[in-house]
């Protein structure tokens, strides 16, 4: 089942069981959520944090003022299109989202505050996809230390680790290990903060537009963002394909690269 809006824009996407009979779907009125970190590294000298069975683990966010940010932006009052698909058939009606009459919010103040959401959960969005392929290109190059590299490709693939690096602790507290107190052992990075923003926005003043803070706060975490994502495009242009030349000048089956890409964010 999906959610359009009055563009024919997609909202939100439900899947069924799919079973006989009837099957229910429930639309909280949200937009997509964020998509969510992936570790697939311990953090840097802690060799003793384990992963997963899949070589992964989790990126916790205990402070519960970040949970909220990692749900979709709700969706303004309006007409919108449910749009189901079951076996080959399409089937399309019109949904209409009526405004809480308690609410004090304007139509205009909660919509120019879904439009500010939607551009946060782009941002976190962003982040994460930045911080998935470091992750994959770290894993790679942790690959490559096991077996015999000359001293130009040691050195190369280290300097890499260390860039990717140096830009990943800008996004994220990669000192995190999983335990709650480490949550208070570093300042939060862009990741939590932008999360912590999302939920104040869209979660502590939902029905009303947001304030100049909120927008200031925005723009400050939007410009350093940017700072990084420039460094990542540099370190993917310069400095990957050189590692990637040596490696097969090397004959070494490893080609380090993106592996993770948000669509539609």
């Amino acid at each position: 089942m999906e959610i359009l809006d009055q563009n024919d824009q997609l909202v939100r996407t439900l899947e069924g069981k799919n079973e006989p009979g009837i099957n229910r779907m429930v639309w909280d009125f949200r937009y997509e959520p964020t998509t969510v970190p992936v570790l697939r590294n311990p953090p840097p000298n802690m060799p003793w944090v384990p992963l997963d069975d899949k070589g992964e683990r989790v990126l916790y966010s205990w402070d519960l003022d970040l949970n909220g940010g990692k749900r979709g932006p709700r969706a303004a009052p309006g007409t919108y299109k449910v749009r189901l698909k079951a076996h080959d058939q399409t089937l399309s009606e019109e949904l209409v989202v009526l405004k809480d009459p308690k609410s004090t919010g304007t139509l205009s103040d909660i919509e120019e505050q879904v439009t500010f959401s939607l551009k946060l959960r782009h941002l976190i969005n962003q982040t994460t996809d930045m911080i998935n392929n470091i992750e994959w290109m770290r894993k790679d190059l942790q690959e490559l230390r096991k077996t015999e590299l000359d001293k130009q490709l040691g050195e190369k693939v280290n300097y890499l680790e260390m860039q990717l690096i140096e830009i990943e602790k800008v996004l994220y507290d990669i000192n995190l290990t999983g335990a709650r107190e480490d949550a208070f052992r570093n300042p939060m990075k862009l990741y939590g903060r932008l999360l912590a923003l999302a939920n104040d926005v869209g979660t502590s003043s939902s029905d009303f537009k947001p304030t100049e803070q909120q927008l200031e706060v925005g723009a400050i975490l939007e410009g350093r963002l940017q700072v990084q994502s420039e460094k990542y495009r540099e370190v993917l242009k310069k400095e990957i394909p050189a590692v990637n030349a040596l490696l097969k000048k090397a004959k070494v089956n490893i080609q380090i690269g993106e592996q993770n890409k948000t669509k539609g964010a």
